[in-house]
């Protein structure tokens, strides 16, 4: 299974982040584009940058 986490980056998001990956499952880590990855640097999963507040309709472009 894939999970896709919004605000993987941040304390409670990256806290999920590893949750996820313990149970095996792969994860695509949404951030804000620039922000600062030291959260999650260390850990095995794909990241994509992006900002869907202004604009939900990225949503469809940035993960797929």
């Amino acid at each position: 299974m894939k999970a896709l986490v919004f605000g993987a980056a941040g304390f409670i998001g990256s806290s999920v982040v590893r949750a996820v990956l313990a149970d095996g499952d792969k994860v695509r880590a949404m951030v804000y584009p620039g922000e600062v990855l030291k959260n999650i640097e260390d850990l095995d999963l794909e990241v994509i940058e992006g900002d869907i507040s202004g604009n939900p309709v990225a949503l469809d472009r940035e993960v797929q």
